[in-house]
């Protein structure tokens, strides 16, 4: 028997409800940003089209980033974990500007607040993560005491 507990389609499910989750938080937080720079929020369908597009481009420009330059560093004796993650760091003002010039004809902003718009989508949702991971590593504390306890 395997140690990884979910498999098959169990997988597939829970991978499933977490993306159709993920997308519709960093939807509500799209139109929150939108909201908070005074444009005027796109409808949900739209939103959730913006947000697909705007991922899939800052996903590809990080990772091509930090393969990069994980690729060249290697060869000056670097770790290439730090290297990676240095790569993906230096792509997000690249990830502001790609997502600023898609908000451009998408919302009709000008760039500047395009990429306050992205700016503002990305801290609440970094904000939104850290409340996730208390929230688990305060339950998973609880329950460890809990069972010291009894």
């Amino acid at each position: 028997m395997s140690e990884f507990p979910l498999q098959g389609q169990a997988l597939i499910l829970t991978l499933a409800i977490s993306a159709l989750v993920w997308l519709g938080l960093q939807v509500l937080l799209f139109r929150s940003a939108c909201d908070l720079c005074s444009v005027e929020p796109p409808g949900w369908l739209r939103a959730a089209v913006v947000v697909l597009i705007v991922s899939g481009f800052g996903f590809l420009l990080a990772a091509g980033m930090a393969f990069l330059i994980g690729l060249v560093g290697s060869s000056w004796g670097a770790s290439k974990m730090v290297l990676m993650s240095m790569g993906a760091l230096l792509s997000l003002p690249v990830q502001a500007v790609l997502a600023a010039l898609l908000y451009k004809p998408l919302l009709h902003v000008a760039l500047l607040k395009g990429m306050l718009i992205w700016a503002l989508q990305r801290l609440l949702s970094v904000l939104l993560e850290a409340v996730f991971a208390l929230v688990i590593v305060g339950g998973a504390t609880l329950v460890e005491g809990i069972r010291r306890v009894l």
